[in-house]
């Protein structure tokens, strides 16, 4: 069964991060990290105003199905549908790879989505792109693809 979900987003720890190519190997990975981990938990308790923080006003992101949004798209697609909402977000496989004055963070996702008593777990990977502009990081693409167990 496919469901099209945004994104599933992982809880990152130091440890985690690897990259290379950047002029500036660790510049704004620990703050990515912690958007990350708010990206996450925003998702879980259904706080819209986290995620239009997050997003960057030109955002643009294609979900499991291959629909692409904006960010006003996506703040609508964020609210439950349909009885569904998040239950858990557990991720390995991240990575945070730098460039200058962009990180991109890649991962795979399990997540569980419930709905009245019943429960749904599909696994992704998938792409967050962050660049740093007016003195903050935000995501400006973001992918996700559901993977067969």
């Amino acid at each position: 069964m496919l469901i099209a979900l945004a994104f599933a987003v992982p809880p990152l720890a130091e440890s985690q991060v690897s990259g290379a190519n950047s002029t500036e190997p660790n510049a704004g990975r620990s703050e990515v990290i912690k958007l990350e981990q708010q990206w996450k938990e925003a998702y879980l308790q259904a706080d819209a105003r986290v995620l239009r923080s997050i997003l960057s006003d030109d955002y643009l992101g294609i979900d499991s199905l291959g629909k692409v949004t904006n960010k006003e798209q996506e703040l609508k697609r964020f609210k439950p549908a349909n009885g569904y909402n998040f239950a858990a977000i557990e991720s390995d496989e991240v990575q945070v790879r730098g460039y200058a004055k962009t990180l991109v963070v890649t991962g795979c996702s399990m997540v569980k989505l419930r709905h009245a008593d019943q429960y749904l777990i599909a696994k992704f990977r998938y792409t967050h792109v962050y660049v740093r502009q007016m003195g903050r990081w935000q995501i400006v693409a973001a992918q996700l693809t559901q993977v067969s167990e």
